[in-house]
């Protein structure tokens, strides 16, 4: 696979692009149009991922914008902008990739530790400073990266074919598609024996950026949920129910393997006074006496 084709197959599984934009450059790359230097510097910009920290720049008719920063939560492919959530105030406004410029890791917490007290310091200073994103340590040199919630998941289908499982879902908190494709392990007959590790196409993740040590708006729901659990149905569901913390504020329990199961039931005996919210997705539980 070539570069160019390595690029769009990117692009391609995150709905950056179409098939038929594919076969546009693969056409005046052939026609010597453009080089692949030219469509690898023009397309790649389309690979901004979400949860990058942006600022805006050479904006017109939102002039105020410009210098301001946000954190990308979305991409409209119909109309090729991006969706930038403002770092103050939490307005999201739709932005054309030219009018946006990747924020230096320099204006992160690590990397400004590291540029005053060097890397070793930073390293010791920055374990005692937590994102409050992603709840990981603000180490220089590591990155910020969200799971997409459970508890903010909208199932929007699922199909078995030949090649294994695909379930398609939305997040509620970036606003992307993303899916979860099972392939089938086949034996030397060629039949299907069992699933194999699943694979993301489109955004595994919520928010892939820079850490924060700053407070996020309410309205940012791309992070790590405190007192948030969410379990997947297997043989020991019954034993995380049971071990389940007593200050747990948001329950998701899903099937693990997208059907409902009766032949697999549990019961949910576990005092949680904080409990505010609970999902139970297609998973199947003994009735109370």
């Amino acid at each position: 696979m070539t570069t160019i084709d390595a690029l769009f197959a990117d692009l391609l599984s995150r709905e950056r692009c179409s098939e038929a934009d594919y076969d546009r450059a693969t056409d005046l790359l052939a026609s010597g149009a453009k080089s692949e230097a030219d469509l690898i510097a023009e397309w790649t910009l389309l690979a901004l991922e979400i949860g990058t920290e942006v600022t805006f720049k050479d904006l017109k008719g939102r002039a105020d914008l410009n210098g301001l920063s946000g954190t990308v939560v979305s991409f409209v492919r119909a109309t090729g902008r991006f969706g930038v959530m403002l770092a103050t105030g939490g307005e999201t406004v739709a932005v054309k990739r030219a009018n946006l410029e990747e924020t230096e890791c320099g204006e992160s917490p690590a990397c400004v530790l590291a540029g005053k007290i060097g890397d070793d310091v930073a390293g010791l200073v920055g374990s005692f400073i937590t994102c409050t994103r992603c709840r990981q340590p603000c180490a220089p040199g590591s990155k910020c990266r969200v799971p997409h919630p459970m508890h903010l998941r909208e199932e929007l289908g699922m199909m078995s074919g030949p090649e294994g499982m695909r379930a398609s879902y939305g997040c509620k908190a970036c606003g992307q598609r993303y899916a979860i494709v099972t392939p089938w392990t086949r034996g030397p007959d060629g039949l299907a024996t069992g699933e194999a590790t699943p694979k993301y196409e489109g955004p595994e993740w919520c928010y892939a950026g820079l850490h924060s040590s700053k407070e996020l708006p309410p309205s940012d729901s791309c992070r790590v949920h405190p007192a948030t659990v969410s379990l997947s149905a297997g043989p020991n569901l019954q034993a995380e129910i049971d071990a389940l913390p007593a200050d747990v504020r948001v329950l998701t329990i899903t099937t693990g393997n997208g059907f409902y199961d009766e032949d697999r039931m549990v019961t949910l005996e576990r005092h949680m006074p904080d409990l505010e919210e609970i999902q139970l997705v297609d998973v199947a539980f003994e009735p109370y006496p």
